[in-house]
């Protein structure tokens, strides 16, 4: 009988492990939980009018999902994740998700979140979801320095994106 038999919940056991690894790996990795992390440009090479980088919310802020991995000859290589694919900004802006959801769409893969390194290095231009113009969620940390609250953040970080939406739109 397994120890998790006594905490089984509607989703099942692995979801249960999964939560407890997800606030494990973030009270390991920094001492406590962080709630905040960086959306960088899916991929700055793009040459499009790109976003900036922002610490957001994790809970209640959104962003795309890309996942990295290592490959067997050591390098690593990316992949979007989107559902339906995206073929324009709007729909791919469509696909944001909260940190959390994008951690596990990650891991449910075999994959991690890229860090912001990665993005910059542009491994993931071109993986699809029209995301290389878009917020992605990195795996690294930050602080949010201002007094703004949650909501004002998530406000700050949408009307970011639909500025960027507003501007692509304008120029095409």
């Amino acid at each position: 009988r397994s120890s998790c038999s006594m905490f089984r919940i509607s989703a099942g056991c692995r979801m249960l492990q999964v939560v407890v690894l997800f606030w494990s790996e973030a009270v390991l990795r920094f001492g406590q939980a962080a709630f905040s992390y960086y959306a960088a440009d899916g991929a700055p090479g793009g040459g499009t009018d790109n976003p900036d980088t922002i610490c957001a919310d994790g809970i209640s802020a959104a962003a795309a999902t890309r996942c990295c991995f290592s490959q067997e000859d050591g390098t690593t290589a990316c992949t979007s994740i989107c559902q339906p694919p995206a073929t324009s900004l709007a729909e791919a802006i469509a696909q944001y998700t909260s940190y959390e959801n994008a951690w596990f769409r990650c891991y449910q893969t075999s994959k991690r979140l890229c860090t912001q390194a990665e993005l910059l290095a542009d491994i993931c231009l071109g993986t699809g979801c029209e995301f290389d113009s878009v917020l992605v969620w990195t795996s690294d940390p930050c602080q949010v320095t201002t007094t703004t609250t949650s909501t004002d953040t998530a406000m700050t970080s949408t009307s970011s994106m639909t500025s960027t939406l507003s501007t692509t739109q304008a120029t095409n």
